[in-house]
C-alpha cells in the first residue's frame, strides 16, 4: 500500500538516518491526577494487580500477564497537558543508550520536553512530544534495571 505524501512531511520522513540504538519495547503510561485512586479504579474494572506503588504515591505500575500500565501523577511526566489529543497518554520507548538516543533526537530537531537524570530505579529518562501532540518517553531498556 503506498500512502500519498505530503510536501513538509515526505520531505522530513524521506532523509533516512540510522539509530545510534535500538528500540527495544516499550510500556504505556498514563497521566492521572490520583494515583491512589487510579490504582484501585484499575484493580477493581481491570484485575490488575498492583506490581510497583512508589511511597509518594506519585508513579504505580499494574501488571497482568503480558500487560504493563503504568499510572503517572499528572506531573511525574514533567510536563502538563496541552489540551491536545493524546494528552494524559505517554509512550515509554526502552532503549539501550539514553544518551545517544537523546543526541540523535536533538541533532532531527525534536524538541526536547524534559532531561530526568534519576527517575525510578536510577533510570535515566527524556521526553518529547510529538507533531501530533503525543508524549513519548525515552529510558533505558528495562532488562537493564536491576
Amino acid at each position: 500500500m503506498t500512502l500519498p505524501k505530503t510536501s513538509t512531511a515526505a520531505k522530513r520522513n524521506s532523509r533516512k538516518k540510522s539509530l545510534p540504538t535500538s528500540y527495544l519495547g516499550a510500556g504505556i503510561a498514563l497521566q492521572v491526577p490520583d494515583v491512589g485512586d487510579a490504582v484501585r479504579y484499575y484493580q477493581s474494572a481491570f484485575g490488575l494487580d498492583l506490581a510497583e506503588l512508589d511511597d509518594q504515591n506519585r508513579y504505580a505500575a499494574l501488571r497482568s500477564g503480558k500487560l504493563s500500565l503504568d499510572l503517572v501523577d499528572e506531573h511525574g511526566a514533567g510536563t502538563r497537558a496541552t489540551g491536545r489529543p493524546g494528552d494524559g497518554v505517554a509512550m515509554y520507548v526502552f532503549v539501550d543508550d539514553v544518551d545517544e538516543q537523546l543526541k540523535w533526537m536533538q541533532k532531527s530537531g525534536v524538541p526536547i520536553l524534559t532531561r530526568v537524570n534519576r527517575k525510578r530505579a536510577g533510570v535515566e529518562e527524556f521526553s518529547v512530544r510529538d507533531e501530533y501532540g503525543l508524549l513519548w518517553i525515552f529510558t533505558q531498556s528495562e532488562s537493564d534495571e536491576a
